[in-house]
């Protein structure tokens, strides 16, 4: 049994109510995984309220799992968000992380139900549009990269501080270098965006590749909804036969299928972070991609090569310099692996988080110290008292 001098010494863990989508775990797991692993190592207590659809499981055990039912409207909306605030005052919490923006108006709920300061993850450049509305609970918001971060603080209303912490992943490697043989390069497209245009060109690219006698294969992920459209757009190139649709997978499954590609084009996603991305430059794969304001990771010639335009013709030329410059794409691999493995390192993450807690919660405790001697008389403005002097100090 420990004695009270031992019990005295044991460390309060920080208590952090997480606060997720649906889709949030299903999309973010690659990064919460390594993350709530190493805050759970760190000190830190986490609940996780989620939908009851979401696969928190994926989580467990490093994190207390709450499901609540998420109705569109109402009342049962209501009594969902108080269910959720009864689960955060019962875990004690000191704070409350909404782990995407599209969580934050609940989060702001919650934090006023349950009064607890919160903060909010964005990994999109339009993510300002959920926290427009001035709130002081809100103490702090987590941009997933610098340019992130620049758009949320550009004109007037963000309130709170904002701090850059890059998503951190295990960067499996070793670099893959393309086949030297005849064996058929794999190609590995990320639909997620809904960027039509995108993928059309990129199906024509490939057309124009196999009339030019490369010997490769595309596999299109994450489709969604234009899947029927490109398979529409592929049969009128007449490619249908060589374009496999991958069946939709959690995120953490992704992983390998994106470790077997050669060649990986990353989403056309101009607003938000893709965390395919980077896995496919943490497991060694040399990338193609598109344009993108949000992805800070991507430096064209560098860890990644983008085309000059989103066109058949510039996707095309992009292709085939992967494709015929062996000693080049093997190269940009191994500098991409590095770059993950030092600006994306879980460990730096975790330390970057359970800081930021300690930090947000340390503000919100000196903004809640009461003034002393609140029972004195106010003091005269020629004769300050010494503690008015003592503060002035």
């Amino acid at each position: 049994m420990l004695g009270m001098n031992d019990a005295a010494k044991t460390p309060t863990p920080t208590r952090v109510a997480w606060l997720a989508g649906a889709a949030t775990v299903y999309h973010r797991a690659p990064v919460l995984q390594p993350l709530s692993t190493g805050l759970f190592r760190s000190e830190v207590a986490l609940l996780l309220c989620a939908p009851a659809a979401a696969p928190a499981d994926l989580l467990e055990p490093a994190v207390d799992v709450r499901r609540y039912r998420q109705p569109w409207r109402g009342f049962g909306r209501k009594r969902a968000r108080q269910q959720v605030a009864n689960h955060v005052r019962d875990f004690g919490v000191d704070v409350i992380h909404a782990l995407d923006a599209s969580s934050a108006a609940l989060a702001a709920d919650v934090a006023e139900r349950a009064d607890r300061p919160y903060v909010v993850s964005c990994y999109g450049v339009t993510d300002r549009r959920y926290l427009e509305r001035r709130d002081e609970r809100l103490v702090g918001v987590l941009a997933a990269g610098q340019a992130v971060r620049e758009r949320l603080e550009r004109g007037r209303g963000m309130h709170a501080p904002v701090r850059v912490v890059q998503p951190g992943l295990d960067a499996a490697g070793p670099a893959k270098h393309l086949p030297r043989s005849d064996r058929i390069v794999t190609i590995l497209a990320d639909a997620m965006g809904d960027n039509r245009q995108a993928m059309q060109v990129l199906l024509e690219a490939y057309a124009e590749l196999l009339q030019r006698d490369h010997a490769c294969a595309l596999f299109i992920m994450d489709s969604g909804r234009q899947e029927r459209r490109l398979r529409t757009h592929a049969r009128q190139l007449g490619v249908s036969a060589e374009v496999t649709f991958v069946n939709p997978q959690p995120d953490t499954d992704y992983g390998d299928i994106i470790h077997g590609a050669d060649v990986f084009v990353a989403a056309p996603a101009h607003r938000e972070l893709s965390l395919h991305t980077l896995q496919a430059m943490g497991a060694g794969v040399p990338v193609m991609a598109w344009p993108d304001a949000a992805a800070d990771y991507v430096i064209d010639g560098e860890t990644a090569r983008v085309p000059d335009g989103v066109s058949a013709a510039a996707a095309t030329r992009t292709l085939t310099e992967m494709l015929t410059d062996h000693g080049g794409t093997d190269a940009q691999a191994e500098r991409a692996l590095g770059y993950v493995r030092q600006k994306h390192d879980p460990a730096r993450m975790v330390a970057d988080v359970a800081a930021f807690y300690r930090e947000v919660l340390s503000d919100e405790a000196v903004a809640e110290t009461p003034e002393p001697d609140g029972q004195s008389e106010p003091a005269k403005e020629d004769e300050p008292t010494d503690q008015a002097a003592a503060d002035r100090e």
